[in-house]
């Protein structure tokens, strides 16, 4: 559904004001009597460029290096699943259930939009799994996949 420039107005200031997606979805049926879904209503105001409450940047907690220091600047956003997005792009779910035979796993997006599967072993092992097999992400994307995926397995007790 296409907006009016004074419709399109009113939803930046609603989220100016510090409205999340849902309420936006509310207000614009209440007050505009427009029907959108929540996704219709989250692509809008990406599209708009407006940053809603429910996806603001938050610092990811890091963990001390060998010698106690934290780097304290690794800044990460969580996508509406709560998930970690790195600035490079890479998004780690873990699953809540375990696929068999393995000790955790879960799903990866890198910076390209790849998706792939992932699970860790009991021996440690991690493996990739789902995308296409000459597929090869970068060294970046990589890296920032093995920090996230240790940040959320650590959430989890591992």
């Amino acid at each position: 559904m296409k907006l009016s420039d004074e419709q399109q107005k009113t939803v930046q200031q609603w989220i100016a004001a510090g409205d999340s997606v849902a309420e936006v979805q509310k207000k614009l049926s209440s007050e505009l009597d427009i029907a959108m879904t929540y996704l219709d209503v989250r692509m809008l105001v990406d599209d708009l460029g407006a940053v809603p409450k429910d996806r603001e940047v938050v610092p990811d907690a890091k963990p001390a290096d060998a010698t106690g220091e934290v780097d304290s600047g690794n800044v990460g956003e969580k996508d509406i699943l709560g998930n970690t997005v790195a600035p490079g792009g890479v998004s780690v779910d873990v699953d809540r259930i375990t696929k068999p035979g393995s000790v955790a796993s879960g799903n990866v997006v890198f910076s390209d939009g790849v998706k792939s599967g992932w699970a860790l072993d009991a021996t440690g092992r991690l493996g990739l799994s789902g995308s296409d097999p000459a597929y090869s992400p970068s060294q970046e994307d990589l890296q920032a996949f093995q920090e996230q995926l240790s940040q959320e397995l650590r959430k989890r007790g591992f």
